[in-house]
């Protein structure tokens, strides 16, 4: 996994959605685990790269929340509060 952290666990879910379609008994979320476990195995990924993924993917989708929100608010642009 050499791509940035979300990058790479966002594409192991991809794959693994596009490999379920059409199979009603795939399941997604445990074909990705899987392979993220196949990887630890295999000396491919390490726990800690693992953890240093989840951080940057759960930090991705707080600056997307944030960004959301401050559109629909219409605060995108503004300065920030402790700024000042």
């Amino acid at each position: 996994m050499t791509a940035a952290p979300e990058a790479a666990l966002l594409s192991l879910a991809t794959e693994a959605r596009r490999t379920a379609r059409g199979d009603p008994f795939a399941n997604p979320a445990l074909s990705a685990a899987l392979a993220l476990s196949r990887r630890l195995d295999d000396g491919g990924l390490t726990l800690a790269k693992m953890a240093e993924m989840v951080a940057a993917l759960g930090r991705a989708a707080f600056h997307d929340r944030a960004a959301g929100l401050a559109r629909k608010t219409g605060l995108a642009g503004a300065a920030p509060a402790d700024a000042a």
